[in-house]
């Protein structure tokens, strides 16, 4: 049952991993077929784009689109946050299954996530997103939550 705990958990932190690429993706399909003009679009891309920028911390490799071009540079940045969250998942499915591991495993994600928030705002608390922030948390909780506890499994 653990490997099956283990194998459950890396495949959705591997999901976890394709949500900030997918979110800025609609996103940016969004702005095309509304235009720019359009309120709504671009009201959705502002709310959503410091949640997207906490779900895809390696999405700053899309630079590299000038020397190796686009396509290979979406794949490295988005291979490289599914990577990421791999090894967090394998990490937290690797930690001890109890109440008290889960909650810890839950904070130190948290805390990592309003540290790069807060970097992110230039070490300024009034310029953080803070409903991009507790929007991210709670996605990271719910992750970190489902792949620790699979039904059938007793608790130690």
């Amino acid at each position: 049952m653990a490997r099956q705990r283990r194998w459950r958990g890396l495949i959705w932190f591997g999901s976890l991993g394709l949500v900030g690429p997918l979110g800025h993706w609609m996103t940016l399909c969004m702005l095309w077929l509304l235009g720019t003009e359009s309120h709504l679009a671009v009201t959705v891309y502002d709310r959503t784009e410091g949640f997207i920028a906490l779900m895809w911390p390696t999405g700053f490799l899309g630079l590299y689109e000038t020397s190796m071009g686009a396509t290979p540079a979406a794949a490295l940045a988005i291979g490289a946050n599914v990577l990421l969250m791999l090894v967090i998942g394998l990490i937290v499915t690797s930690l001890p299954r109890s109440t008290i591991w889960s909650v810890v495993a839950i904070g130190v994600l948290g805390a990592l996530l309003t540290l790069t928030e807060f970097l992110w705002a230039g070490g300024a608390f009034e310029f953080m997103n803070l409903g991009a922030l507790v929007a991210a948390f709670l996605m990271v909780s719910l992750v970190v939550w489902i792949s620790r506890s699979v039904k059938g499994e007793s608790s130690p």
